[in-house]
């Protein structure tokens, strides 16, 4: 059997990237983590900014099921290919649903359930891009392990929190190669839709909402109307519509592109 170069190039940056996560040291969670700058409540809703900015996740999730439910002709070149993005719509309804959660009461506990919906919802997303980029049979293949490795990431940072400080080094290894290997795989393979550059600008909207988390308090504090985390929230969510957008958009292109 043969195989494409360039897949067997992303394989080896996933194991190279798998390795060098077992060689480094626990990533810690530090100690502030749960002190956002917005904490304004609103009609007894606490943090009400940060609960209510995760409300866009749930539109954009039922309106993906909906579609996803009747789709056109020229959207998906085999049925099955509905069940991965199918996944990926549950995993925006469980952000939304589990981030609301969170910042209802922001702690470890909740925190648990912030993480594991964002899990699958970036393993779906991997998966999903390797069946519609690389290979239908391998992303098959591949779909149900990859969500998984992204449960047990979350599970193993909640176990050895329980313990200790916690490790962090396989949920971002989810997070960080998800987001590192989409745009290679956008760049290296051909498409078999329409308006699969789309993934780049999800990418680019996601890389944006962390620069915002991360800017959390100076952005609130500059004008005391929403915070980076907030708008963290609200980039996330039109990412997920510019994905949804693209989906509901797209055709079959003339010619399948050729299979690992």
């Amino acid at each position: 059997m043969r195989y494409n170069p360039r897949a067997l190039f992303l394989a080896g940056l996933g194991l190279a990237a798998l390795a060098v996560t077992l060689c480094l040291p626990p990533i810690h969670q530090w100690n502030n983590y749960h002190d956002f700058a917005d904490a304004r409540g609103f009609l007894g809703l606490p943090n009400a900014l940060n609960v209510l900015s995760n409300l866009p996740f749930l539109v954009v999730g039922i309106l993906g099921l909906r579609f996803l439910a009747r789709p056109p002709a020229g959207a998906f070149r085999e049925p099955w290919e509905r069940g991965p993005v199918a996944v990926l719509m549950v995993a925006f309804l469980l952000v939304g649903l589990g981030s609301s959660l969170y910042h209802w009461h922001p702690n470890d506990r909740t925190l648990f359930w912030d993480r594991l919906p964002l899990a699958i919802l970036f393993s779906s997303f991997l998966a999903a891009t390797v069946i519609e980029r690389v290979s239908l049979r391998w992303g098959a293949i591949l779909f149900f392990p990859l969500v998984a490795s992204g449960v047990a990431g979350v599970i193993y940072w909640y176990w050895t929190n329980a313990a200790g400080p916690g490790d962090l080094r396989f949920y971002l290894l989810m997070q960080a190669g998800s987001v590192l290997a989409i745009p290679l795989m956008v760049l290296l393979f051909p498409p078999r839709y329409t308006g699969g550059r789309d993934l780049l600008v999800v990418i680019a909207l996601y890389g944006l909402a962390k620069v915002f988390e991360i800017l959390d308090g100076p952005v609130y504090h500059a004008g005391h109307l929403l915070s980076g985390h907030t708008l963290k929230h609200l980039l996330g969510a039109l990412a997920a519509w510019v994905f949804l957008r693209m989906i509901r958009r797209r055709q079959t292109l003339v010619a399948p592109a050729r299979q690992a």
